[in-house]
């Protein structure tokens, strides 16, 4: 049999392990979160540049007088891009909530101890 000290020191080492398994499974998880996020900064930097480029269309369509159903159009479209962005943000935050969420359901909160 092993000594009481014997067991208590792989209980610990075991607690530790666990521990930095844990860690580096929500070191994981939070890297794939920043991955997602490099691609939906390049997504909403794509939306803002059309947004600058149907403004400026804009402007262009005003200065040569076009006529109100041009005018109407291109504004439509620069409502709805600027819609679309909003969409994204709010989307985004949906997806961290949801994302938080499960690494605690899968986890725990962190307020979690070990016993010594």
């Amino acid at each position: 049999m092993s000594s009481p000290s014997s067991a208590s020191s792989v209980s610990r080492c075991t607690a530790v392990f666990n521990v930095m398994r844990t860690g580096l499974n929500v070191l994981g998880a939070e890297l794939g979160w920043m991955a997602s996020g490099v691609l939906h900064a390049i997504e909403t930097r794509q939306l803002r540049k059309r947004i600058i480029q149907e403004e400026a269309s804009l402007g262009r369509a005003l200065l040569e007088d076009a006529d109100a159903s041009t005018l109407d159009a291109i504004r439509k479209r620069i409502t709805f891009l600027h819609d679309e962005t909003e969409r994204f943000a709010t989307m985004r935050e949906a997806a961290r909530e949801r994302h938080v969420t499960r690494l605690r359901e899968r986890f725990g909160n962190g307020n979690e101890t070990v016993q010594s």
